[in-house]
């Protein structure tokens, strides 16, 4: 019953406690009780406790932002930290400042706010106090803390109206409308090494001046030569021995569990919403064929054209919403939409086949291939043993290998990244660790629990510079690409000149043989959208203080040459009413949060706030960098 209801709190949770500054603090009512103490704020005291709470819920908010685990590096940047504690203090001091004000929170309407959540509601669409109180206890809430939450929430949002600011200067905000979405439109000249005759001969002179110069970059990477001896279990199954009779007495032990599953055969309609799926199951009681319907009808590219079918599958071949509509399905029943993360389903079932026993001569193999595999197991923690016996009385990976008949490899000039080595990701970190001579611990493979792989350094051959010989390759390609670069920088340099004179790009681009290097760009917005990649924000700032035809006086990098940049106009664009009332209510809240900030900076400098920089420190770690 409660598992819709969670999965909507979710979302109204995050709404509530993430979207505004109303954030600040709420994670004082979770359910742990605090005991040392982060912050004190006018005598009011955030416990450590309070403080990684309301940290981890901003890591998961910043993850799902993100789209994954970060790394500590990426969240000492953020100063995620940091953010937190001021976060706390001024939700501590909006709380006291909107109390001494007067301000309470309405118990009714509180009430209202809880009763009236649909996160709270049973499946008959009322409230419900097991579902509420289920709801907030996933979330770490006790019911009373989370209305407490609630209250003061209010409380602040009731100080946070104070700022609220109404803007009546429509002329002013039209102005301030027509500056912001303006649309700019350029012309650009692209030159690049076409436009260029042949790169002159480079000299011997040449490149041994560069060398000279440059020999201090042109490095030979450290590299590492050694042996691995890899133990798996998956290569020991030859040396089990199993007997069909074996087989058969595990067989006859448990038959049971040798049963098929039962398999469903079933066609479907795959769409994108609800509406659709409703559409075509009316359809279907109608007599359309369904086939047909999901020819025409389903986004499944894969079953479409075979009329949906999926042919057999068993219950955990398919999503579990999926399977569950299926498997409760009699054959030719149609079910109602069924919702997984592909879409909407429709389903029918087309045939079934019942869960029935294997006889011993069907599954005997399979039995077979499984004992030889948990036997191998025992040989693999075996063969693990002898091999640490042998690397500790000092033998070579080599010889054990050889000895014991597993299998080693050997490489030589590995660099630190190389994917051609045999679980490279585990072992080269281990490999540039070891000394001369050295023998690895035993390297855990991840993901493979019955692999372990022991390196043996041969010869670690260290970073070097290059001669001049074994440099001259890159050394003439990168004097080839710098003698290209000034050329086509040059060239570009003469055009620019020469638009000066003719006031148009056009007709440089005419004189030249150009047109097809000419391009005009429309919609650039003074933020930079719609600008191509390599125009950059100081360009466009530029440009939009130009008058129409006016030109870049200096040239702009591209990743294939040079740009020459002239404007061709800007048009403001007038909005109508309902975009004015839009841009008036953005600009309102603005403004409004920025006075409210205001004011809260102000409040902070007069109260008295003491910061606990070692507990919070022990409680964050790196990601807070002291104040």
């Amino acid at each position: 019953m409660f598992k819709n209801a969670k999965k909507l709190f979710a979302q109204v949770f995050m709404v509530l406690l993430a979207a505004s500054f109303l954030t600040w603090g709420a994670n004082s009512y979770f359910v742990n009780t605090p005991k040392s103490i982060a912050i004190e704020v006018n005598g009011e005291k955030v416990s450590v406790s309070e403080l990684q709470t309301e940290y981890n819920f901003r890591l998961k908010e910043a993850e799902k932002q993100f789209g994954g685990k970060l790394s500590q590096e990426f969240l000492n940047a953020m100063q995620l930290g940091n953010t937190t504690v001021n976060r706390l203090i001024t939700s501590k001091l909006a709380l006291d400042e909107a109390h001494s004000l007067g301000f309470r929170a309405s118990p009714v309407g509180l009430r209202a706010q809880i009763v009236n959540n649909p996160a709270f509601h049973d499946e008959n669409g009322n409230f419900n106090k097991e579902v509420f109180r289920a709801s907030v206890s996933n979330y770490g809430f006790s019911t009373p803390g989370y209305e407490k939450v609630l209250k003061e929430e209010a409380v602040k949002q009731n100080l946070y109206n104070i700022f609220n600011t109404n803007i009546n200067q429509d002329d002013y905000l039209v102005k301030l409308f027509k500056h912001i979405n303006a649309d700019m439109t350029i012309r650009s000249l692209m030159v690049n090494e076409s436009h260029i005759g042949d790169i002159p001969a480079i000299t011997p002179a040449e490149v041994k001046s560069y060398y000279d110069s440059n020999s201090h970059r042109f490095t030979a990477e450290e590299t590492r030569n050694f042996t691995t001896l890899a133990v798996r279990a998956d290569k020991l199954k030859d040396r089990v021995t199993v007997t069909e009779a074996e087989a058969k007495e595990v067989y006859d032990n448990n038959p049971e569990a040798f049963a098929s599953e039962e398999e469903r055969q079933a066609r479907h309609i795959l769409v994108s919403s609800e509406d659709e799926a409703m559409d075509i199951i009316n359809q279907l009681d109608k007599g359309a064929d369904f086939a047909t319907l999901a020819k025409e009808k389903s986004t499944d590219t894969f079953t479409k054209n075979k009329g949906g079918d999926l042919g057999f599958f068993v219950y955990a071949d398919m999503v579990e919403a999926f399977s569950d509509a299926a498997f409760n399905l009699e054959v030719g029943a149609i079910s109602e939409p069924i919702k997984s993360p592909f879409g909407y389903h429709v389903i029918q079932v087309t045939e079934i086949q019942a869960e029935k026993p294997q006889t011993f001569n069907e599954v005997k193999n399979s039995i077979i291939a499984d004992l030889k595999l948990e036997r191998s197991e025992d040989v693999y923690y075996d063969m693990l043993d002898q091999v640490e016996d042998k690397i500790a009385a000092g033998q070579k990976l080599e010889t054990i290998a050889k000895e014991l008949n597993l299998i080693s490899n050997k490489y030589t000039e590995v660099k630190r990244i190389n994917s051609n080595v045999t679980f490279a990701t585990d072992v080269l970190p281990v490999v540039f660790d070891l000394n001369e001579g050295q023998v690895s611990d035993p390297i855990l493979v991840e993901g493979q629990d019955t692999v372990t792989v022991f390196a043996e350094l041969n010869k670690l051959n260290a970073e070097r510079t290059l001669s001049i010989d074994e440099a001259r390759e890159q050394i003439i390609s990168e004097i080839t690409d710098a003698k290209k670069q000034k050329m086509v920088a040059d060239k570009a340099q003469e055009l620019l000149i020469e638009r000066q004179n003719k006031n148009s790009l056009s007709k440089v681009a005419a004189a030249h043989n150009m047109s097809s290097d000419l391009f005009e760009t429309a919609g650039i917005k003074r933020n930079a959208t719609g600008a191509p990649a390599w125009l950059k924000q100081m360009h466009i700032n530029l440009l939009f203080a130009m008058k129409e035809g006016q030109a870049l006086s200096s040239l702009v990098s591209t990743p294939d040459g040079m740009a020459l940049v002239e404007l061709v106009k800007i048009e403001d664009k007038n909005p109508d009413e309902t975009e004015l009332n839009i841009f008036k209510s953005q600009m309102s809240n603005a403004w409004q949060e920025d006075l409210f900030a205001q004011y809260m900076l102000y409040k902070r400098n007069q109260a008295s706030i003491t910061i606990n920089e070692s507990s919070i420190k022990a409680a964050l770690g790196s990601a807070y960098v002291s104040q």
